[in-house]
């Protein structure tokens, strides 16, 4: 199995396991905030989104910049059935994104968008998605936990 295979495989699995996390949001919980200040699910998911925008235009072109601000402007998260549309259709093409580079150019370091001296490579940016989207998804399950749903229940049922 090839680094790529394992990532793709990686790439599935977590968002299966967020697509399972999220198909009992009703839609009070979506826009529930644990404490003020933190996030709901609405915009963990939302942040997962624009994580994968900006990730997907960058292995499109490195050298076109996209900043993380323009990646939110770009998500469509106004209720939980068009984000995950969108994030379903974000990972088809992440995937495929990341089938269209040559492996011995995964490592190729490219200059990161207002950050002159530090470098970024594909490889780079699909380890920083998948801890993101990890992170993220570890605060959706915690944050619906609170809320009376559990995982470990959940699953035994």
């Amino acid at each position: 199995m090839t680094l790529l295979d394992r990532w793709i495989t990686n790439l599935k699995e977590i968002r299966d396991e967020l697509i399972d996390i999220t198909a009992s949001i009703s839609p009070e919980e979506f826009n529930w905030e644990p404490r003020p200040g933190m996030k709901s699910a609405q915009k963990l998911l939302t942040e997962i989104a624009a994580g994968e925008i900006w990730l997907n235009n960058f292995l499109e072109n490195p050298e076109k910049k996209l900043s993380w601000d323009d990646a939110f402007k770009q998500v469509k998260s106004d209720n939980l059935e068009i984000i995950m549309k969108e994030l379903s259709i974000l990972r088809e093409k992440t995937i495929q994104l990341f089938k269209s580079i040559p492996e011995e150019d995964l490592l190729k370091e490219y200059e990161l968008s207002g950050y002159p001296d530090q470098k970024f490579s594909p490889e780079e940016a699909m380890r920083y998605m998948i801890q993101h989207e990890y992170y993220h998804l570890g605060q959706l399950i915690y944050n619906r936990w609170m809320l009376g749903y559990n995982p470990y229940k959940e699953k035994t049922e």
